[in-house]
């Protein structure tokens, strides 16, 4: 013991002298000391834990232990505390997470958690960080950096199972693989994205429904467990949200027929369902396509919540917009939007104050508002072109077939987008030629040769190019 102390007291004696200065300081002022460099103590050494998963701990968590917790003669050791740097990624630029600790090496669970997610993110899979461990040994309001070494520690982040993608079964698709509805997701990690929400329409009351994982649709449909089956918690609820399981798993209920989106949140384990009075798609008539209702001049709303864009030419002699394809006097129940979006059947037309041209044109029926953005010019760039992707070979807009058009165009091999306006707020790609989008869509491979080049804008996944070798 007196040997541990009097390494200490050496360090000590270091920190006050190296403190010292020549200049003067009044001997009232408070004395104030760059942190030393740790040194070593014999005996004093962190050792590792067992693997911790913080799905199965409480509140504390064991990070390490101390070979010793008993302190020199004359001294305290105080704030301890734990430097974590990932071991399975790479370091360059990485900056450790400095976490408190108790003398016994438990941290809060909590920090230890937002770690981990700092640098591997929420998936639960077992994971090792580089401890570096130093603690502090106080007397007499002095404070000695003690090193305490380096160790491995693996952990396991709290997170739920979330499985690759989910499917709607129920009433309503016959309970099987075949009729099974997918839920739509981001191309994100389902654990940095955990949302994913699904459009179904019932024709008839009381349909019961649940959850089937990418794991049963790929084996035992109803399978329960971990990754089976989700559900209600109450057979038969017709909550309209609510939390999900897996352990006894009801089936929820939606009343009424009619249109729905259910969202989940994977991880919370929690769903919601919305009763949705909006169609998915709205069609313009007006002086500027003949009145006519054709595949072309529609707007899609996806999420069924009254918002739909589409692009067309508008001219200022009057449209209309319908939820069905033909006017409402067509079709049971149809509905036609007029002047001030009346859907009276005798109300006047819309008649837009800006010039005719071609637009980007968003509706909300929430609101009753529309919005109009010019699109002047339409052009082809990339790097198989010969502007690359520096300039635009221009199109020209054609009423009569609705389509942009170059003809001439001498491409090579290699790839092209489109895009509005010379700029990318608005431009259009994809890997299906049918079904272009303005979504951060792919580039467009294509072959070398001279080409007439045909765009045809519509909703998103309606828009089509066509290249016709000349």
């Amino acid at each position: 013991m007196k040997k541990i102390s009097l390494y200490i007291t050496l360090a000590i004696v270091s920190l006050v002298f190296g403190a010292c200065s020549d200049g003067y300081e009044p001997w009232g002022n408070p004395q104030a000391y760059e942190e030393e460099s740790p040194i070593t103590i014999p005996g004093l050494k962190a050792l590792e834990v067992p693997a911790q998963d913080l799905a199965t701990v409480g509140t504390d968590v064991p990070v390490f232990t101390l070979s010793s917790k008993e302190a020199p003669e004359g001294f305290e050791l105080k704030n301890a505390r734990v430097e974590l740097l990932p071991n399975d990624i790479n370091l360059d630029g990485v900056t450790p997470t400095i976490i408190e600790t108790s003398l016994d090496g438990k941290a809060a669970t909590a920090a230890i958690q937002e770690a981990f997610i700092k640098y591997y993110g929420k998936r639960p899979v077992a994971h090792r960080f580089n401890a570096h461990v130093v603690v502090n040994a106080v007397k007499d309001g002095q404070a000695i950096l003690i090193d305490a070494g380096n160790i491995m520690y693996t952990v396991t982040p709290n997170s739920p199972f979330i499985d690759e993608a989910y499917y709607l079964i129920g009433d309503m698709t016959g309970w099987n693989k075949e009729g099974a509805i997918k839920f739509v997701h981001s191309n994100k990690d389902v654990y940095e994205d955990p949302v994913f929400s699904v459009f179904v329409t019932t024709t008839a009351p009381n349909q019961t429904w649940k959850i089937a994982t990418e794991t049963n649709y790929k084996g035992e449909l109803l399978a329960t467990g971990k990754t089976g089956v989700l559900g209600t918690t109450k057979e038969g609820d017709t909550s309209m949200e609510g939390k999900l399981t897996t352990e006894g798993a009801g089936a929820g209920k939606l009343a009424e027929a009619g249109k729905y989106r259910i969202t989940i949140n994977m991880m919370t384990y929690t769903y919601k369902v919305e009763k949705l009075n909006f169609t998915e798609y709205l069609w313009m008539a007006g002086n500027a396509n003949g009145w006519t209702h054709n595949d072309i001049n529609v707007l899609h709303g996806p999420a069924f919540d009254g918002k739909y864009t589409g692009y067309m030419y508008l001219d200022n002699k009057g449209f209309k917009f319908s939820e069905q394809k033909g006017w409402a006097s067509s079709v049971p129940n149809g509905k036609d939007y007029g002047e001030n979006f009346s859907t009276d059947g005798g109300a006047g037309n819309i008649m837009m104050t800006e010039a005719d041209g071609f637009y980007k044109v968003e509706v909300d029926l929430g609101a009753l508002s529309y919005k109009l953005t010019p699109i002047k010019t339409i052009g082809i760039i990339g790097d198989a072109t010969v502007n690359g992707w520096n300039g635009d070979i221009a199109m020209t807009y054609d009423n009569a077939t609705r389509a942009w058009t170059a003809q001439h165009v001498v491409l090579k091999a290699g790839s092209i987008k489109f895009r509005a306006n010379a700029a990318w707020d608005i431009s259009w790609g994809g890997t299906d030629l049918n079904k272009l989008t303005t979504q951060n869509g792919a580039n467009i491979n294509v072959t070398a040769g001279t080409y007439t080049v045909k765009l045809t804008p519509s909703y998103d996944g309606n828009t089509k190019v066509e290249l016709i070798a000349e």
